[in-house]
């Protein structure tokens, strides 16, 4: 089965996937030295951040047997996503 992949377009993007999606493994595609892309997959579907819109301190790790999520967002990720919705 072939896992539907989105790509991301803004932060905001990535916050609301991150909460609506469970996902259980994340890796970079890419050279090592030159990263392209960090990847959140779950069982169906994969997200796809480009790393120049990739920001470091917008997730954090969450609890995982809980919520089936790897990640969520911080502060500075909930902001990101609030600052969209508001304008």
């Amino acid at each position: 089965m072939k896992l539907r992949e989105t790509v991301a377009k803004s932060t905001a993007d990535v916050m609301r996937w991150i909460v609506e999606n469970d996902h259980h493994h994340g890796y970079w595609t890419g050279p090592v030295e030159n990263p392209t892309a960090f990847m959140l997959c779950g069982k169906t579907n994969c997200l796809r951040i480009p790393a120049r819109i990739h920001i470091p301190g917008m997730m954090e790790a969450d609890d995982f047997d809980r919520t089936g999520r790897m990640y969520r967002p911080t502060d500075a990720g909930r902001a990101a996503l609030s600052d969209e919705v508001t304008r």
